[in-house]
C-alpha cells in the first residue's frame, strides 16, 4: 500500500499517478481556469489575467457556494490593495481541486469543459518543514486530478506555478540552477520542494502526450513594487521585522533569490499567453541574488538602521525578545532558517524572462524603499507587526493605524 511506503518510495510512486487519456478533440474554449486566486501570488495573478485578456476567468475556490467563493476573491483583492474583481468576467467556482471532475460537472451546465482553453494552476500549500507525505495531499494529488480532467476535455494549454525549490543544482554547469524542464531532485529538498518536483514530473508526462506546458518557478515573493502589499505569513518579512525590533541584523551572506510579487504575476500572465513559451521553464527572480545582510543595508538607506551581529547571537537576541513579548513573529524568525545559497555559489539562471522584462521596462531587483513600503504595509494591517515596528515606520509624525489583532498568528 502506498500509505505505508517510505517517503522516497512514495515519491517514486506518485510520479506514476494516473493522468487519464487524452481525447483527440481539442477544446475550442478560450477562457481561463485559475486556481489559487485567494492566495498572495494568486490574487495578483487574477488581476493581471483580467488586465491582459478580454475573456472570462473561472476561479476554483474552496467555499460552500458561489457567493461565498466570490466573497473570498473580493476579500483577497482588498487585502492586497488590488481592484475589486470584475463580476462580469470573474466566475467563482466553489469546490475542492481534489474533486475537480465533479466540481466542473456540477458547475453551471458543464460550461467549464466547453469554455476553458487554458489552465493556470497557482494553488499550493506552502508549509516549509512539513513532510512530503503530508504536502502531497494538497499539492500533488490535486495537480494529477486537474491534469486528468484537462486531458479528458481536450484542454491542451496548462501553465503551472512551481517554485525554485523544485529545481536542483546542475553539477555539470557549475552547480547552477538551470531553466530546464528536466530537473534532478535536490537531495536537500524539503517536503514542499519534493512535492513541486513531483508535480513537474507529472507535467512532463502530460507534455509527451501533446499538452502545451509552461512552468514558472518564482523565488521569494517580495512586496508589491507599487503599493507595498506584503504577505503576512512570509518568513522573509518575519526576519526583517525581527531585525528591526531588536535593532540588529545577522551577518548572513548566503544568496537569496527574489522578485516583487506584482512583477512575477505580470510575467506569468504575459508569458503564459505567449505561444512561444510552451515547453519552457522560467525562473522568475532577479538575475543577481542578494543576502539578508544586504537587505538590511538597503533598509538602512531609508533610515531604518540596525547593527550587525553573528547569526547565533542575533538568533539569541530575537529569542529573548520573543519570550518577553510572546510575539509569534519573533518566535518564527528565531526558529526557522531562510534557505539561501552559499555565498558566491549555486547561481540561479533567470534569463528566460529577461526579454519580457526589457519590453515591459521593469527591473525586479528589490530596492530599499520597496522593502520599507512592505514593512509599513504589514505594520498598518497586522497588530503583531505593528507592535514590533510601528514606532519605527511612522512618517512625518503620522501614526501607523490598523485594526488591532488583525493577522494570521493568533
Amino acid at each position: 500500500m502506498i500509505e505505508l511506503a517510505e517517503p522516497g518510495d512514495l515519491i517514486d510512486e506518485d510520479q506514476r499517478l494516473p493522468l487519464g487519456s487524452v481525447v483527440p478533440t481539442v477544446a475550442r474554449g478560450n477562457d481561463i481556469l485559475l486556481t489559487g486566486a485567494t492566495g498572495y501570488l494568486g490574487a495578483f495573478l487574477l488581476h493581471e489575467l483580467l488586465e491582459q485578456t478580454t475573456g472570462r476567468v473561472y476561479c476554483v475556490v474552496r467555499a460552500g457556494d458561489e457567493a461565498a467563493a466570490m466573497a473570498r476573491l473580493r476579500a483577497a483583492a482588498g487585502r492586497f490593495l488590488l481592484p475589486r474583481p470584475d463580476d462580469r468576467r470573474v466566475h467563482a467556482v466553489p469546490g475542492d481541486l481534489r474533486d475537480i471532475a465533479e466540481v466542473a460537472a456540477l458547475f453551471g451546465d458543464g460550461e467549464l469543459g466547453r469554455r476553458i482553453g487554458h489552465i493556470v494552476h497557482c494553488a499550493t500549500r506552502v508549509v516549509f518543514g512539513e513532510p512530503y507525505r503530508t504536502l502531497r495531499e494538497d499539492n500533488v494529488l490535486p495537480t494529477a486530478d486537474l491534469l486528468a480532467w484537462a486531458r479528458g476535455h481536450g484542454i491542451r494549454d496548462f501553465s503551472y506555478v512551481s517554485s525554485l525549490t523544485a529545481a536542483g543544482p546542475a553539477v555539470w554547469a557549475g552547480n547552477r540552477y538551470l531553466e530546464t524542464l528536466a530537473q534532478p531532485l535536490d537531495p536537500e529538498a524539503d517536503g514542499y520542494g519534493a512535492a513541486k518536483w513531483v508535480c513537474e514530473r507529472l507535467l512532463g508526462r502530460a507534455e509527451q502526450d501533446g499538452m502545451r506546458i509552461r512552468v514558472f518557478r518564482p523565488g521569494l515573493l517580495m512586496a508589491s513594487s507599487t503599493t507595498g502589499a506584503s504577505n503576512d505569513k512570509d518568513l522573509m518579512y518575519f526576519k526583517l521585522l525581527a531585525g528591526l525590533a531588536i535593532g540588529a541584523h545577522p551577518r548572513d551572506d548566503r544568496t537569496l533569490v527574489m522578485a516583487p510579487v506584482d512583477m512575477v504575476a505580470m510575467a506569468i500572465a504575459g508569458l503564459a499567453l505567449s505561444p512561444g513559451s510552451a515547453g519552457r521553464a522560467y525562473h522568475l527572480a532577479a538575475e543577481r541574488g542578494i543576502s539578508l545582510r544586504a537587505l538590511f543595508t538597503l533598509l538602512e538607506s531609508t533610515g531604518l538602521t540596525t547593527e550587525p551581529l553573528p547569526p547565533p547571537q542575533w538568533q539569541q537576541r530575537v529569542r529573548e525578545l520573543a519570550v518577553k513579548t510572546r510575539n509569534p513573529i519573533l518566535a518564527a524568525a528565531a526558529l526557522l532558517d531562510l534557505q539561501g545559497l552559499a555565498e558566491g555559489d549555486g547561481a540561479v539562471e533567470a534569463a528566460g524572462w529577461q526579454p519580457w522584462l526589457h519590453r515591459s521596462g521593469l527591473d525586479p531587483r528589490v530596492t530599499g524603499e520597496a522593502l520599507r513600503r512592505g514593512i509599513e504595509y504589514l505594520a498598518s494591517r497586522d497588530g503583531l507587526a505593528r507592535d514590533l515596528v510601528g514606532h519605527l515606520v511612522t512618517r512625518d509624525g503620522e501614526h501607523v493605524e490598523g485594526e488591532q489583532g488583525e493577522g494570521a498568528y493568533s
